[in-house]
């Protein structure tokens, strides 16, 4: 009986090495990284953070975040510099530098 070499070529990848290179290629990792940010939001915030925020977009390297209230939004003000460790901490890199509460 005899067994197939189940190793790689040195010229294949795999579908998540492809897909890096394509996103490291074409600069988009960091677009995608912004985007999965922004839909992140509730998630990496809380619910009742997320309730009183109608709108959370990226543009170049800031975050803009709608509150609705106007206590929160003092509340998110004065705990920003944590607020942009936890973001970016979970994307192991900065991935945005400023966030703006409007």
């Amino acid at each position: 009986m005899t067994y197939k070499n189940n190793s790689r070529k040195a010229d294949t990848y795999t579908i998540k090495e492809a897909i890096e290179a394509l996103l490291e290629g074409y600069k988009l990792q960091n677009k995608l990284d912004k985007t999965d940010m922004v839909a992140s939001w509730a998630k990496v915030m809380g619910q009742p953070i997320a309730e009183q925020t109608s709108q959370v977009y990226a543009k170049g390297n800031t975050l803009f975040v709608k509150v609705n209230s106007a206590p929160l939004k003092q509340e998110l003000l004065m705990n920003k510099n944590k607020i942009l460790y936890i973001l970016n901490h979970k994307f192991q890199y900065q991935v945005i530098h400023e966030i703006i509460f409007l």
